[in-house]
């Protein structure tokens, strides 16, 4: 919704034109919140000094030039401390200012005051908050008995009594029936129709105020749009849905839902899908974010469809651990790998029988979890101490180590109530899937590390990759690494007084390397080489993390390369605020008076051209081998930080140093917008499956795209404030 769409003006009472311009009071609120350099509240002088309401309230005015006079906007009356604005002429009276909440707290602080020497009773009204109270045993009884027959009546989950926004309503209730006295529960809370067109207002509300809160970033390159494709299992209707992730002026980073509706094109391949997205007017097409992400593929029938052909494992000798995968295959005894073939790839028939072993053994596990599963067997085996069985699912690849750290914890417990109960029993080879466990533990490591929404997450996937690189490299280097994690979770736990429930007995490492475990190794680390293609932003991203940005490990023709793409980032932002800049002066001289030219102006002195003679005449001196003068990014390199003060954010480094540093803060602020991943707009998919559920599969698209927005909006919220 536009500035200028009358929707937003509730009649013609909440809406004046003033200089040419329509404000409505909503409008005038999003103003005076977002742009306080340009519009403020001015005092009402024509008012005694006694008057309650005009203590808080007073008059939008909007500053016409920087320095110039206020200007008042006729016809509204703004709080200065909410920027809540009501239409109001000196005829309307003072009956709704009266009413406002930031007025009545001021009412009763004031009451408070007067009668805090006076013996007499003060009534509940006076309070902005009631006094808490306990309730007494037949009170609370009554309160369970009814969230009782609520939750069996309309089979309600018993966690959602502890829900806090239904809370924050029953608060808000009991706060309503302290100030008013008894309130019917009906002038209270609406049906299901009016309640969803509120919905529906609120949402559009709220995408105004998007719009406000996009626009600068977007104009400095600051925001990536994250598109992907979902599917409801019930009504099969297509969804394309966005996540926005941007950086603010003050180096805080956000995540916000931007849209999940009904795709109705047959085409639906990745360049439709960011023509549909530029559609929604919020990205371009010549300003497409950057993105950096990885496909996958998936086979049916459990065949593993790979291209590499695999021998006998004795032609790999360990000297080919040390090889990168370039030179892997250019040497002459690669095994006769063309170049020109898929390396991601191996046949399934190809793979060795121990492999082979091992992957039969993931497929048990799966199959013991869904029977635990099925049978509701995960409570007795938390009750013999255990932990719960977790389901795999294809979607999440964190989920598969998940499952076989759960069974590694509770097959004891597991194999002992099988047993006990008579049935049936899975031929699970623990020792498989211990070796399988720790050979993905780095990568469970990797995978929570960039899938942060909250936080910028590009830096870490340079990180990660050399980090993979090296533990895959050598088997002494994967014991390396368990090892140095067990010792950190250990400390952890500690520091935590938790009680200790990994590195049992069973999981203790064995110094030993079988023949199964070794070909997925070197297959993992293949891989990575491979189908990982990093890309010059992941590069900038870690340079600009105080922690990394020497780029260790890096050969110096990428640090190079590096320096030299943030160098031309920052030209560009220099560039557009020269451009800036020249156009403010020009519209600034414009509006300048001409003056009468003196007799003889042009004889007097001109500052601008003594410089230039001066500039001149120091050149005549030079010698024609300059020194360049170092700039922000020379200056940051060569800054010494200790890491350990240096916050896990990177962007609040740049906060902190952005007078500093003020080009080479606005490219930080560029690149660590863009997420390493597209798992922000996966979690709104998931959300969107409890919206779109069994029981509620008639939710129209439009209203679920609402309904995610304001939860993503809130969501963003609270996290704002909990900074």
């Amino acid at each position: 919704m536009s500035e200028d769409d009358p929707s937003d003006l509730a009649s013609s009472s909440n809406f004046v034109t003033s200089s040419q311009v329509q404000y409505g009071k909503e409008r005038i609120e999003r103003l005076l919140k977002t742009e306080k350099e340009k519009y403020v509240v001015i005092k009402n002088e024509t008012v005694r000094d006694g008057t309650n309401c005009w203590k808080v309230f007073g008059f939008p005015a909007m500053k016409t030039e920087s320095d110039g006079p206020l200007t008042k906007i006729e016809g509204f009356a703004s709080c200065r401390k909410c920027f809540n604005t009501y239409a109001y002429t000196p005829k309307t009276g003072n009956t709704r200012i009266n009413g406002h909440k930031c007025v009545q707290d001021l009412k009763n602080s004031t009451n408070v005051t007067k009668s805090s020497s006076n013996t007499a009773q003060r009534s509940i009204a006076q309070y902005a908050t009631p006094k808490s109270i306990k309730l007494c045993e037949n009170e609370a009884k009554t309160i369970k008995d009814l969230t009782a027959k609520w939750l069996c009546h309309d089979i309600r989950p018993f966690s959602i009594s502890e829900d806090r926004g239904l809370r924050e309503l029953i608060q808000q209730c009991i706060l309503l029936g302290s100030r008013h006295g008894n309130i019917d529960v009906n002038d209270v809370l609406r049906g299901a129709h009016v309640n969803s067109i509120h919905i529906k207002s609120l949402a559009d509300n709220y995408r105004s105020k998007m719009k406000e809160q996009l626009k600068e970033p977007y104009e400095n390159n600051c925001i990536t749009i994250s598109p992907d494709m979902w599917s409801d299992k019930h009504r099969k209707v297509f969804y394309l849905g966005a996540v926005a992730t941007y950086v603010d002026t003050d180096h805080q980073h956000h995540a916000v839902d931007l849209f999940c509706r009904p795709y109705l094109e047959s085409d639906k391949t990745a360049d439709n899908i960011l023509i549909e997205a530029a559609k929604e007017n919020l990205i371009t097409e010549n300003k497409q974010p950057p993105s950096a992400t990885t496909t996958a593929s998936s086979s049916s029938n459990n065949r593993y469809s790979y291209d590499l052909d695999s021998s006998s494992d004795s032609e790999w000798s360990d000297d080919d651990d040390k090889l990168t995968l370039d030179q892997y295959i250019s040497s002459s005894n690669a095994r006769n790998v063309q170049k020109d073939k898929d390396v991601s790839k191996v046949l399934y028939e190809d793979v060795p029988y121990l492999a082979k072993q091992a992957l039969n053994t993931i497929t048990t596990c799966k199959k013991l979890v869904k029977y635990v599963k099925i049978n509701g067997l995960n409570k007795d085996i938390q009750e013999a101490g255990g932990v719960c069985l977790q389901q795999s699912t294809v979607v999440r690849w964190l989920s598969l180590i998940q499952l076989l750290e759960s069974i590694l914890k509770s097959y004891k417990q597991t194999r002992k109530i099988l047993l006990g109960r008579k049935q049936h029993l899975f031929n699970v080879d623990t020792k498989n899937v211990r070796d399988l466990a720790r050979l993905l533990r780095p990568f469970k490591r990797v995978i929570k590390l960039i899938q942060m929404g909250n936080e910028p997450s590009l830096y870490m996937v340079l990180i990660c990759v050399l980090k993979l690189r090296k533990i895959l490299a050598s088997f002494n280097n994967l014991l390396e690494y368990i090892n140095e994690e067990q010792e950190n979770e250990k400390i952890r736990k500690r520091e935590n007084d938790e009680r200790e429930l990994a590195v049992s007995d069973e999981e203790a490492v064995d110094n030993f390397e079988s023949e199964d475990m070794k070909f997925f190794r070197r297959r993992l680390y293949q891989l990575l080489n491979s189908m990982f293609i990093l890309d010059i932003r992941h590069y900038a991203a870690t340079l600009l993390n105080p922690r990394f940005k020497q780029l260790r490990k890096c050969s110096k023709g990428e640090r190079l390369n590096c320096h030299k793409f943030i160098r031309e980032e920052m030209a560009i932002i220099i560039e557009n605020g020269k451009k800036e800049d020249e156009e403010a002066q020009q519209s600034s001289n414009n509006l300048k008076r001409k003056k009468m030219k003196r007799f003889g102006r042009e004889f007097e002195n001109d500052a601008s051209s003594s410089e230039e003679e001066d500039k001149a005449n120091k050149s005549d001196n030079e010698s024609f081998d300059k020194i360049p003068q170092p700039d922000e990014l020379d200056v940051y390199l060569k800054l010494t930080v200790d890491s350990d003060i240096l916050p896990e954010n990177p962007l609040k480094f740049w906060h902190e140093n952005c007078a500093t540093f003020p080009v080479l803060s606005k490219v930080a602020r560029k690149i660590h917008s863009i997420p390493a991943t597209t798992a922000a707009v996966e979690r709104t998919f998931s959300a969107a499956g409890l919206v779109v559920t069994e029981r509620r599969c008639n939710v129209n698209p439009s209203q679920a795209d609402n309904i995610l927005l304001i939860r993503s909006v809130e969501m963003m919220n609270s996290r704002t404030l909990e900074k």
